[in-house]
């Protein structure tokens, strides 16, 4: 199966590279055409990313290490790119680079047990006022 990613440099800025300034390791899944990540870091901070894609199939990646993945990716020439899918790795090649990274199995990587729906329909209202000076500070 080909993954085609229409903007590399999106993809890396807007999806991968707030997760691996998160955490260490990810579980990606895709389906209804986006990537979507529930990630959170031993502080208690939680993330959650998606990504449209034009790929209905439902797969899920276990990236064991995502700076090296984003690393691996960043190498490509092209902005928009063809990986292929196949036996659960991701792989890629043309005249300058070739590379195959593996994924993990299901199950090796814990996810945070949230409810994405259950966070979004929190309501809140509440208004504060800082003070210059201490944005300043900040």
């Amino acid at each position: 199966m080909v993954i085609t990613i229409e903007d590399k440099n999106q993809l890396i800025a807007k999806f991968i590279k707030p997760l691996s300034s998160l955490t260490e390791s990810v579980v990606v899944k895709c389906n209804d055409n986006r990537l979507t990540c529930l990630a959170n870091n031993e502080l208690g901070v939680i993330l959650y990313a998606t990504y449209k894609i034009n790929l209905e199939d439902n797969i899920q990646f276990n990236i064991p290490d995502i700076k090296r993945f984003e690393k691996i990716i960043s190498y490509i020439n092209t902005n928009k790119i063809d990986l292929t899918y196949k036996s659960n790795a991701l792989s890629y090649k043309d005249s300058n680079i070739r590379f195959k990274y593996h994924f993990l199995e299901d199950g090796l990587i814990q996810t945070p047990r949230l409810s994405v729906e259950k966070i979004a329909s929190l309501t809140s209202n509440i208004d504060f006022t800082i003070d210059y000076a201490k944005i300043i500070e900040l």
